[in-house]
């Protein structure tokens, strides 16, 4: 009965690090495929993104 407990958050973790990784991020590529320029990007892997998060 405790597993669904932890398990929650940390799918939730592993779907935002797919969402925002910095290069294979489905974010990224979104915005590379709409012509935003490169310095336009989400990397969840900072120390930003962490508290945000």
């Amino acid at each position: 009965m405790i597993a669904p407990l932890f398990l929650s958050p940390f799918i939730g973790a592993l779907a935002f690090l797919e969402l925002g990784a910095p290069r294979t991020g489905l974010l990224n590529q979104l915005a590379r495929d709409i012509g935003l320029p490169a310095w336009v990007s989400i990397n969840v892997m900072t120390f930003e993104w962490l508290i945000i998060i």
